[in-house]
């Protein structure tokens, strides 16, 4: 397996504010996407930056990180991370992947959409 090496200097990161647990935490997902729109690199901070959550859930986001630079599929991290009886993400890295995976969905063409 070959790792996509990233460029010293990403530009063009962009953070979304994820709020969980009816406002009481705050979480930041900060990404960052290669040139062909595949995401490249995921970086997770919180407002409780010395809690053991916050340590957990930036830990979460080096493994992804990674993962994805070794071309593993957002889709195929989505599909192998625990979900409740209702299919939503058990965890808050799942909740990661499913805001990320939200969130580039609105980049893709609709079907008959032409780019550019």
């Amino acid at each position: 397996m070959i790792r996509h090496v990233l460029p010293n200097r990403r530009e063009n990161s962009e953070t979304i504010r994820y709020v969980r647990n009816g406002g009481t935490a705050e979480y930041f997902i900060t990404f960052w996407c290669f040139a062909n729109g595949e995401l490249g690199e995921v970086f997770v901070s919180s407002d409780r930056p010395t809690s053991e959550l916050a340590d957990t859930i930036r830990d979460g986001a080096v493994l992804l990180s990674i993962a994805l630079q070794y071309g593993t599929p957002l889709a195929v991290l989505r599909a192998a991370i625990t979900r409740n009886h209702n299919e939503c993400a058990s965890s808050l890295i799942g909740e990661v992947l499913d805001v990320l995976y939200a969130r580039l969905a609105e980049d893709e063409p609709k079907t008959g959409e032409q780019n550019g």
